[in-house]
């Protein structure tokens, strides 16, 4: 198991590799990219920047004597080059009830995932996580406003990767809102509730 952690521009980028093979990339915490490799992997992740998203690219790769390498690309130039990997655990989720709504909202058992949330939120009210899973859950509830809100309070508390609010499955429902657009050329700032199903 490999750790390796980096300060950049203001907020860290953590890079863990477990013995299955999993390679995780974290910025401040949040997962923004997760790819299985035994050999090495390329990881493309988007960081908000004083409002302007910064295009990031990891890579790993072993070494002949089996050590993982990481290079760190920020709009294509070189930042990091060479570093290498070294032994140690990432630090394991300590919310219960975050992990415990997580596993719920993937079983889509939303009656029973909301509340959980709302007392992951008792523990830790600074995780832009636990917004974006609650907003998750109303836009499968077809919720329009409370998903707009917690998507708000998401980018509100610093959530990283913002291509998860454009590509993540559970947010179809809010994307086809009229409003979306909207919402979205403000930063996730800005909603019209009038334009919301």
């Amino acid at each position: 198991m490999g750790l390796k952690v980096i300060k950049v521009r203001g907020f860290l980028i953590e890079f863990d590799n477990d013995w299955k093979g999993t390679e995780t990339v974290y910025v401040n915490g949040q997962v923004v990219s997760k790819i299985h490799s035994f050999k090495g992997a390329t990881h493309s992740f988007t960081v908000s920047e004083r409002n302007t998203d910064v295009a990031y690219v990891l890579t790993s790769k072993l070494n002949d004597w089996g050590v993982c390498i990481i290079n760190l690309k920020c709009n294509g130039r070189i930042i990091k080059d060479k570093m290498y990997v070294l032994w140690g655990n990432k630090k394991v989720e300590k919310n219960i009830k975050k992990i415990e709504g997580l596993k719920l909202l993937n079983e889509y058992d939303l009656d029973d995932a909301i509340p959980v949330f709302h007392e992951a939120l008792n523990f830790d009210n600074a995780d832009p996580e636990i917004y974006f899973h609650l907003a998750c859950c109303y836009s499968l509830e077809e919720k329009a406003a409370e998903g707009f809100e917690y998507l708000k309070l998401a980018v509100k508390h610093k959530l990283i990767n913002y291509e998860l609010i454009s590509n993540h499955d559970m947010l179809s429902y809010l994307r086809i809102q009229e409003g979306f657009e909207d919402f979205k050329n403000s930063r996730y700032q800005k909603y019209d509730k009038s334009k919301l199903a």
